[in-house]
């Protein structure tokens, strides 16, 4: 007890709270990550606090830092050139990586290549 507080750790209840948590996380947070406007807003932060306190947790290795790496995967292909870009005022390669996304946009449900009609038309 702590001032009259016992820890929540210490409850029986505790460790199936963070079982059933984790689960729920790991099933929502994908559908958040593929989800285009809630993907760099909502679940961004949320995989990295999740990941961060994994590893202060039950300190597992480096899998959480894995994972954190693993959100490279659901950038699309040139905003990572823009984010360069627009951070070093580079104004004209910025504007190369706009052109380009709206150019060679390729639609991940059916492969097809889309132009900047369609993608301005979402």
């Amino acid at each position: 007890l702590m001032h009259g507080f016992a820890m929540p750790y210490s409850y029986w209840w505790f460790p199936w709270f963070i079982a059933w948590s984790g689960t729920a996380f790991d099933f929502g947070i994908s559908f958040l990550l593929f989800y285009k406007p809630t993907r760099y807003l909502i679940a961004f932060p949320f995989a990295v606090m999740f990941n961060c306190m994994n590893k202060m947790m039950f300190n597992i290795g480096v899998f959480p830092i894995i994972m954190m790496a693993a959100l490279i995967l659901f950038v699309e292909p040139n905003s990572l050139t823009y984010m360069w870009a627009v951070a070093f005022k580079r104004y004209d390669i910025a504007r190369i990586a706009l052109r380009n996304a709206a150019q060679n946009h390729i639609c991940y449900a059916t492969g097809r290549r889309r132009g900047a009609a369609e993608i301005a038309d979402e």
